[in-house]
């Protein structure tokens, strides 16, 4: 992954108010509660933050839907983000209100490359989130959002984990994807076979990732139980189906190419569930038949 400099996102505004040590003594996850993506969205945010405090953009990291990820004020300077602890923390953004949207898998492995990435080139101490804006001492917010807030455990499991969280599309493709999956997804397309296609398919990958929290990641030998593991292949199966169509839909919407889009989807699908059964053997008494 990479992160998009400042300069690439057209920044305007002062670097942050001042230096700040490194490394940061905790980071926490915010959302903007503002909409769009891409490099206006974070334009937006950096108005916002010059307006309200004078220090250009709040934030130390910002990342929008597809997963990109955007320098915000630099690592070594101060934002406005967390009261109190400006000074001893950095901020991930996530752009969107996490209260009544859901986090993409893209956006989870990017906030966890990132701090693995900050955490060995020592921006943080650690490569965990300290936890949400909620949870930073003297809060009183619901920052990041519900829905934002209950994948920290995961995004930290997934920071510490020996996963591969590279992810080998050129932003063309991402944003070609996630434009189809969004404009399927607005009002009545829902009602129409391509809407019902993302929404199945984003259904079937919660399911998925439900079972995968409830095992161990990465312990060798490890046993599934039938029942689980039976689940995992069949909604495997219905994943690798949908996940064709939808590439497909993507080639047609935005020019890109709908094998290499499939197997990307299929890459990322693979890691998931290696999080669960790679170093495990077949559980004796499953069947795949």
């Amino acid at each position: 992954m990479e992160i998009t400099s400042r300069a690439a996102w057209g920044a305007r505004y002062p670097d942050g108010f001042r230096s700040a040590p490194l490394p940061a003594q905790e980071v926490y996850l915010h959302h903007s509660v503002t909409t769009g993506s891409g490099a206006g969205a974070v334009r937006t945010l950096e108005d916002i933050g010059q307006q309200r405090f004078g220090g250009g953009i709040s934030y130390t990291f910002v990342i929008d839907s597809t997963g990109t990820i955007y320098q915000g004020h630099s690592v070594g300077r101060q934002g406005a983000h967390t009261g109190g602890r400006n000074d001893i923390s950095r901020a991930i953004c996530l752009i969107g209100n996490y209260e009544t949207q859901q986090m993409t898998d893209a956006q989870i492995r990017a906030v966890a490359w990132l701090l693995r990435e900050g955490h060995a080139k020592g921006w943080w101490r650690s490569n965990q989130l300290t936890g949400g804006h909620r949870d930073a001492p003297g809060a009183s917010t619901a920052c990041p959002g519900a829905n934002a807030q209950s994948r920290i455990g995961e995004i930290n499991r997934l920071a510490a984990s020996d996963d591969d969280l590279e992810d080998d599309m050129t932003p063309d493709e991402r944003n070609a994807l996630f434009e189809v999956r969004d404009t399927l997804r607005r009002g009545e397309s829902n009602s129409h076979p391509p809407g019902q296609i993302w929404l199945a398919l984003d259904e079937l990958r919660s399911r998925m990732s439900r079972l995968y929290q409830d095992l161990t990641p990465g312990k060798a030998n490890q046993k599934l139980p039938g029942d689980t593991y039976l689940q995992l292949i069949a909604l495997r199966k219905q994943v690798d189906v949908l996940t064709t169509m939808v590439a497909e839909l993507a080639e047609a919407k935005g020019g890109v190419d709908a094998g290499e889009l499939t197997a990307q989807i299929r890459k990322a699908l693979a890691e998931d569930e290696a999080i669960a059964a790679a170093d495990a053997s077949t559980p004796e008494g499953n069947t795949t038949a």
